[in-house]
């Protein structure tokens, strides 16, 4: 008799909860989670969306010594810094700049502290004054401060690399204490202005609050009021949606209602009877709204309720929940962090939801059952298969449906199977969308790396298409994972380059804080080069620049050494004061432009001073005489050159002349007007009297430069020179007598120099 396999069917991991049709939740408990450090009491929590960092803050006393501490935890719960604060110091405020990995600290004096994601000063402080309420921007947070005058105050990064502060005064409505007991910042990536908004409810009455919208561009502020009357007192919290479309707020009256961004609609989604924590109200995904609350005040648990924001009448909850719980919302759930637990409330994707419901007969349900048949050895796993390749779009949905629940998944052996499932259809399916699951695969393997390795990242496949591969990569540079961004780099296809860039510039910066000796500094350069080398990396010379932007110089130049492309190598040895070694190049290469850059940028910065070192390569010393002669010694290096070269400027004057009498001919050629060649005769009179000067300065420079046993054949060509001009002179007062008489051209061609002399 044949046994049957033994084989444990595929199950649906976590405890779901259906909060009506096609709109389910489900709860994982980390149970291998543990917090390196969990005494906390009453902590603050603040969490970096997207499997950043997560800092917390206690009210307790952790040591005997450095009490005041902010701890920094991995999302995966591993202890990676900490930030010493004064014992004095009170924290008002612990939040996220999410665009730049900065944790933000405001303190009870009114003073802003920005870290980075290993703890240490990001940018320094900023004094707001004591703040009463806090909202995040995710590019900063917004505050309200209540003194003589209720101020607004927006603190943001800027494009220009630092945090700028906004303040403002509130209008008059908001002076009355207590006026106000939250408020909520929308980010300026989902507001409709492209600016952060920030709304602040105003209780009018006892039973009545207004809303107000307020705008901060440039110093303006335009505050609106948004014209609705909320009763039910005052108004205890708001939470915006992940995809910043919808708002959830609750009143005093213990009513959760709904809303749009501009509160033109507002419904009452549910009532609660029992004790409300304004911080237990968040989003789970954009369809359901949590809501916590206790049966007494001093309750050690909470009831978590869920309530579907499209049919308010499915709700459910769950009881028990810890009491020091922090609800960190995602895009595609909510992190529920306590010191003695780590649960996800996650929102199950439609695919999901048509592969695990109970009774399905999805595609993708059939082919799971299928497969579990197959595996168990049961004949019906034919017929099942069979049934599904009678229609080839029925098997590939079933396929992609198991697919995108793989990228659901948190655990990894759940991951194997269904992506085992999806390859044994793909087995059976003659369409096959190979790219879609390699991707799939391929993101998995970097997510499930994240989470196991050094970086202890924990965040799903939705995480990371909301965060961004590109916004990964920098995430990890910043926490020096150099060698885990580059493989993830390699196994997403993403660019590498920049990963290596950041590597060798922090390789090559960071040892100006360790005492090098020079050998010791040339042999860190020269593995740098080598490693950058190995890995083909093409930006050697903007890793050079940067280098030399942080005092390495010697490393900067070592770098461009190792540059080949003459292109980038060349402008960048100029742009770190290195023109000698960029002339050097350029001679090798001979390339014309790069010459002419090299030369300008030399004799702007050095003036006549560069001369020598441009006269010494034959390519430069070529197109510095063609520079010469098209500005004719016009501007102030020129001059103080041609001072020195006496028979240099005697060339030019008779060049000059002989484009003069070129002039000349071609004028005749075209007309024999009498205005045409007078004038010209008078510049080429000119121009020889020039020539005539240049001859003199050249006489006196060459007398007083040779000795006196020089040879007699200089002196002797100077005289044969002069000879020449004084004869040329004679000429064109011939010339011009004798075309005035005759009316003959012929007589203007004639030449003493042009004969005697070479062009230069």
């Amino acid at each position: 008799m044949q046994r049957k396999r033994h084989y444990e069917r595929t199950a649906r991991c976590g405890s779901w909860i259906s909060i009506g049709k096609d709109n389910m939740v489900r709860v994982l408990d980390f149970v291998d989670f543990s917090w390196d450090d969990s005494a906390w009491f009453k902590p603050k929590i603040a969490c970096n969306r997207n499997g950043g960092h997560i800092a917390v803050h206690s009210q307790n006393k952790f040591y005997e010594s450095d009490r005041n501490v902010v701890f920094l935890y991995t999302s995966n719960g591993k202890l990676s810094s900490t930030i010493k604060l004064k014992d004095s110091d009170v924290v008002s405020y612990l939040g996220w700049n999410y665009f730049q990995d900065h944790l933000i600290v405001v303190l009870g004096d009114g003073t802003a502290h920005f870290f980075n994601s290993r703890g240490e000063v990001a940018h320094s402080p900023f004094i707001i004054g004591v703040v009463n309420l806090v909202s995040s921007t995710q590019n900063g947070f917004a505050a309200v401060t209540f003194g003589a005058s209720c101020l607004l105050s927006l603190v943001e990064f800027s494009k220009g690399g630092e945090y700028t502060s906004k303040t403002v005064s509130l209008p008059a409505p908001f002076s009355r204490p207590l006026s106000t007991l939250t408020l909520l910042a929308i980010p300026q990536n989902v507001s409709y202005t492209g600016y952060s908004e920030v709304l602040i409810p105003n209780t009018s009455t006892v039973n009545e609050t207004k809303m107000f919208h307020c705008t901060i561009s440039n110093q303006h502020l335009r505050c609106t009021n948004l014209k609705v009357s909320l009763e039910g007192g005052g108004l205890l919290s708001l939470a915006l949606s992940s995809n910043g479309r919808s708002i959830a707020f609750l009143m005093e009256s213990k009513n959760l209602f709904l809303t749009d961004t501009s509160f033109e609609s507002v419904t009452q989604l549910f009532s609660v009877s029992n004790f409300l924590d304004k911080n237990m109200l968040s989003w789970c995904g954009n369809n359901c709204v949590v809501l916590g609350e206790r049966e007494y005040e001093d309750d050690d648990y909470y009831t978590v309720h869920l309530v579907n924001t499209s049919d308010p009448s499915c709700t459910d909850n769950i009881g028990e929940v810890p009491g020091d719980v922090a609800l960190v919302q995602e895009c595609d759930g909510i992190r529920m962090i306590s010191p003695t637990s780590y649960q996800f409330l996650q929102c199950v994707s439609e695919s999901g939801v048509r592969v695990f419901s109970v009774g399905s007969r999805s595609p993708g349900a059939v082919l799971i059952s299928t497969y579990d048949e197959f595996m168990s050895g049961n004949a019906s796993a034919v017929g099942m298969l069979r049934h599904l390749q009678q229609n080839t779009d029925t098997l590939a949905e079933a396929i992609n449906d198991c697919v995108l629940t793989a990228a659901m998944e948190l655990d990894v052996e759940q991951q194997k199977c269904l992506l085992r499932i999806a390859s044994f259809g793909k087995t059976f399916s003659p369409v096959q969308d190979t790219d879609s699951f390699l991707h799939t695969v391929r993101c998995l393997r970097v997510l499930n790396t994240l989470r196991a390795t050094r970086p202890n990242m924990l965040l799903s496949l939705a995480q990371l298409q909301d965060l961004g591969e590109a916004r990964l990569l920098q995430r990890l540079v910043r926490d020096d994972h150099y060698q885990i961004a580059y493989h993830v780099a390699e196994t997403l296809d993403l660019e590498k380059d920049m990963v290596l860039r950041e590597w060798a510039v922090s390789r090559l910066a960071r040892s100006r804080t360790v005492m090098l000796s020079p050998q010791e500094e040339v042999t860190t350069c020269t593995a740098v080069i080598r490693k950058l080398k190995k890995c083909s990396c093409a930006r050697i010379a903007e890793i050079a620049q940067e280098v030399n932007m942080r005092g390495k110089h010697d490393s900067a130049v070592q770098l461009l050494e190792a540059e080949t492309c003459a292109s980038r190598q060349i402008p960048m040895y100029l742009s770190i004061s290195e023109p000698e070694l960029a002339l050097k190049r350029v001679a090798a290469v001979s390339d014309p432009d790069l010459a002419f850059t090299v030369i300008m940028f030399m004799l702007q910065s050095r003036a006549a001073g560069a001369v020598p070192l441009l006269l010494e390569k034959k390519l430069s010393r070529d197109i510095f005489l063609q520079l010469v002669r098209v500005t004719e010694g016009n501007r102030a290096y020129m001059r103080d050159f041609l001072n020195t070269k006496p028979h240099m400027q005697m060339a030019l004057d008779l060049r000059r002349y002989l484009q003069e009498e070129d002039k000349l001919c071609a004028a005749l050629a075209n007309t024999r007007q009498e205005a045409n060649w007078e004038m010209q005769q008078e510049c080429k009179s000119a121009a020889l009297q020039t020539l005539s000067l240049s001859q003199q300065r050249e006489v006196a420079f060459s007398d007083g430069s040779h000795s006196s046993a020089a040879p007699s054949t200089t002196a002797s060509q100077n005289a044969f020179h002069e000879t020449m001009l004084r004869l040329q002179a004679k000429l064109i007062e011939k010339q011009t007598q004798l075309m005035k008489e005759m009316d003959d051209g012929r007589f203007l061609h004639a030449s003493v120099v042009r004969h005697s002399a070479p062009r230069t």
